[in-house]
């Protein structure tokens, strides 16, 4: 490892230890960061034959953003028995880029001609938002299952539309499956333990610098962008059926804080695009003994951490609940489980309306 000096020096065998202890997702810089991950290239698995199950599931692609080319890409490309088998963006540059990293794919410049042509078993939406809406509406014309990238739409009509959909999609609010794993779990168990206790406290985070990540396009605020991630979660930990007030909201370009309030929860929801990657998830009893705890990101985690980069992680286990459900009915496959339905998307887009209401 050389960076100048003596190539042998002390200090130069200190930083390659350091270099090797690091994790393998946090060795790829992008664009001078280091808590993005990198894409990759994708073989051609078309043809592949899954034990006792036949061909593979063929994936649709729909939008060809940063999301896609380093979230999805990988994603697939480490899961047997899922290939994609085609793309679409109006972008040309865009559609050019994937093609690239994916043999043999079909690409196609709208969400529409992709439904339509057929040989795809399910599609994934991570296209704008403003954009979500359509084609899902487009997938279900098809037949098609969808699942569709956070948030579900730019809207509450959006999303309630979404959720009258035939097949119902899936919302892609994958930081249930990193995280906030568990976290229901722990409120439900804190709760019985204090049925006539004080409210639990929540504390919710999450900050990463977007121009490291260098959107293909516009994200919106900071609300818009990591909101629905930290309201969705907020929600699995009031309970199925528990409301939650906005009792106090800041949201600027870069930056927001929320304050939620339900029966026996108080919450603070804290968002960033402007600072180094970091999640946060702490759960706290009323007598404020900590009952659930999980971070990502951060100096710390590069010296701890193994293993794939927790956006791929979360992304991962999210694609593999939502292709288990692809031979099951809809709502046996999601009932009860972590894998989010549009139902559930309408519910964080209401709370995010009021909440972007409120800091107005």
């Amino acid at each position: 490892m050389r960076s100048g000096g003596r190539p042998n020096s002390p200090a130069h065998a200190q930083l390659a230890l350091l270099w090797r202890a690091l994790p393998g997702w946090a060795r790829v810089p992008v664009r001078g960061a280091c808590n993005h991950p990198a894409p990759v290239n994708v073989p051609d698995r078309r043809e592949e034959k899954v034990a006792g199950a036949g061909t593979a599931i063929r994936l649709g692609l729909i939008g060809c953003g940063r999301l896609t080319e380093r979230g999805y890409l990988p994603v697939i490309a480490g899961r047997a028995g899922v290939v994609v088998a085609a793309a679409a963006d109006p972008d040309p540059a865009r559609r050019s880029e994937i093609g690239g990293r994916l043999p043999g794919v079909r690409l196609y410049g709208s969400a529409e001609d992709l439904c339509a042509d057929g040989g795809v078993d399910g599609v994934v939406v991570a296209s704008p938002p403003s954009t979500h809406l359509a084609a899902a509406e487009h997938a279900a014309r098809a037949g098609l299952p969808a699942l569709v990238e956070k948030p579900p739409a730019d809207d509450v009509d959006g999303a309630r539309a979404l959720a009258a959909l035939d097949p119902v999609p899936a919302i892609g609010f994958n930081r249930r499956f990193g995280l906030g794993a568990g976290l229901a779990e722990a409120a439900s168990g804190c709760r019985a333990r204090h049925p006539e206790g004080g409210p639990l406290e929540l504390e919710l985070a999450i900050s990463y610098r977007r121009r490291s990540w260098d959107p293909v396009g516009a994200l919106g605020d900071a609300l818009a962008d990591l909101g629905p991630h930290l309201a969705d979660l907020a929600l699995i930990a009031a309970g199925a059926g528990a409301g939650l007030d906005v009792a106090a909201a800041t949201s600027e370009a870069k930056r927001f804080e929320l304050e939620l309030e339900a029966d026996g929860l108080r919450a603070r929801l804290r968002g960033r695009t402007d600072r180094p990657y970091r999640e946060l998830a702490v759960l706290r009893e009323p007598g404020g003994e900590v009952r659930f705890e999980r971070r990502h990101g951060g100096l710390a985690a590069l010296f701890r951490r193994r293993g794939p980069h927790p956006l791929r992680a979360s992304l991962g286990a999210q694609l593999d609940a939502w292709l288990a459900t692809l031979g099951a009915g809809r709502a046996s496959a999601t009932e009860g489980g972590p894998l989010a339905d549009a139902s559930a998307g309408v519910r964080v887009m209401e709370l995010l309306e009021r909440a972007a209401e409120g800091s107005a």
